[in-house]
Formats: structure tokens, sequence, C-alpha cells
């Protein structure tokens, strides 16, 4: 329990309320497993505290559930493209040559492998919607993108992905202005969702804080000064240097210049942005991390 162990996590808030310094959602996808652990837990006759053994295991499986859904949904992608051969390959070397293996099995409490999840989600989604444009798929994709959202404030920048899929040039730019006009409807059903979705971060800061915002991480982001080269190539935590794989998928986003140019520009704008967010995080090598872990909710894009 470490029950002597100073708790900085969470900072006294209004009428006794603690405010929690961490975003909401990773707890909203953990809340099925949350309960199952807390029925169990009176049955087995564990202290129903939210720390004792059941609910230890139970936050074990829900990163194990989220790991096998993701890789699930990556599989899904992958045939769109692939043969069936070539997609178990993918999604082996993607399961067991990176990070995203350490943090299924392992360091659970950590929110990767369920980001890892809703991003692969969101780009399903996309790609559904851009075949088939269907109000329920513009619904999952506004819940995905708030969802991923307030589990990490940075990954709003998967909002890019709907927004620039499709889109190599002018004509093609017209072309997707032109579908949002004719499914406006469906852009509002998309707005809805995410908004429903960030006011529970909202309506959380309020009821323990008093404040509609509340960000009270310790660290912060310095934008104009990035430690890219330390994220991609240091010895501390280089990303390049411990996941080299990666290395390839980067290679790919280019080749999909001539290949696959629909695709090419969103991948690489948010791959560039994404870079630039997880690079400006003052602490760069982001603590007691196996590797650079703020990557891994990116690697069903990197697939």
């Amino acid at each position: 329990y470490q029950k002597d162990r100073e708790w900085y996590q969470a900072l006294p808030g209004k009428n006794n309320r603690m405010v929690n310094v961490y975003t909401v959602g990773v707890a909203i996808c953990n809340f099925p497993f949350f309960l199952i652990a807390h029925v169990s837990a009176g049955w087995l006759g564990y202290e129903r505290d939210g720390l004792s053994p059941p609910y230890q295991v139970m936050i074990i499986f829900a990163a194990l559930f989220y790991a096998i859904l993701g890789i699930w949904l990556l599989r899904k992608i992958l045939l769109r493209y692939f043969s069936d051969k070539l997609s178990a390959f993918v999604l082996f070397a993607i399961g067991i040559g990176t990070n995203l293996y350490y943090y299924a099995i392992d360091d659970a409490t950590m929110p990767h492998i369920t980001l890892f999840c809703l991003g692969t989600l969101i780009l399903l989604t996309t790609i559904k919607w851009h075949e088939m444009p269907k109000p329920y798929l513009a619904v999952i994709l506004g819940f995905s993108i708030g969802l991923i959202t307030i589990s990490r404030p940075s990954e709003i920048v998967w909002i890019l992905i709907p927004i620039l899929w499709g889109i190599d040039g002018l004509d093609s730019l017209k072309k997707k202005l032109a579908l949002f006009k004719k499914h406006l409807g469906q852009l509002i059903l998309f707005s809805i969702a995410l908004a429903a979705v960030g006011s529970i971060q909202l309506a959380y800061w309020k009821y323990t804080s008093g404040h509609w915002f509340s960000n009270n991480h310790v660290e912060g982001f310095d934008f104009f000064r990035p430690f890219t080269i330390d994220v991609l190539f240091s010895y501390k935590k280089g990303w390049l240097l411990y996941t080299p794989m990666m290395i390839l998928s980067i290679i790919g986003l280019f080749l999909m210049i001539k290949k696959e140019r629909k695709m090419f520009i969103p991948l690489i704008t948010f791959f560039i942005i994404n870079l630039w967010f997880i690079s400006s995080w003052e602490c760069w090598w982001y603590a007691g991390s196996f590797g650079q872990r703020p990557f891994v909710q990116s690697y069903g894009l990197m697939a």
C-alpha cells in the first residue's frame, strides 16, 4: 500500500475535496474493471478501498483487454491493404518488437495501452466514415477523440486524422469541404459527441476545485525549445535507439508519397505535430518509462 509515501498526484480542492492532477479519461475506460474488482473485493474479504489485491489484478486485466482489442482493431485496418500473412507479421512485429508489449503486460497503470486502442479505433472509424459516411460512425469518432483527449490532453492531435484524411492537393481539399457540407448533420453529431465527452473533465474540475479549468500538473510544455534530438536518439531514452523498428515506419511514411498520397498528408502531419508535443514536454524522458512511452499510442498509425 505504501501508506507513508507522499501523495503528490492530488492537490487540495474545494470543500475538502482532492483534485487529481491527471485527467479522467483512463479512469472512465477502467471503470468496468473497477466495478468487477469492487464487487469481488467484498465477496473475497478484501478492503473496498481501490487499492487491495482485487483492484490490482483487474487493472492488469484492463491493460491486457485494451491491448488485445487494439491489436484486433489494427488487424481490421491492415487487412484492408495487405494479405492475411503480411498483416499477421506486422501485428507480431508491433506487439513483440516495441514497448507496447511492456505496457500491455507489466506497467498496466500507465495510460498508453488504452490510448493505443483508442487511437487505432479513431483510425479505423476514419477510414470507414470516408468509405461510407454514417451517423453512428460520426458519433463513435467524436466519442473516441473526446475520450482520448481527456485521457491525455496532448492527444487532441488525433483530430487531424479525420480532418485531413484523403487530402493530397487542392482538388481533394475542395472535395473534402464538399463532403463535410453534404454531411453537415453528421458533423454536428460528431461535435456533440466530442463536447459531451469533453464536458466530463470540465465537470470533474468544477466539482473538485470549484473552477472549470484546473491544470495542476507539476510539469509542462516548452513548445519553443523541444528536445527532439534527445527524444529520438539519446541513450537516456531515445525512441529510435530503443525501438529501432520504428525507423522502418518513418521510411514507410515517405514511401506513401508515391503509393498512398491521400494517406500521406494526414499521417505525416500527425507524426510531426505529435513528435513536437512529445519533445516539448519538460520531462522529455518521461520519468519511469520503458523506452519513449508516449509514442505507444501511435503504433497503430505507424503500423
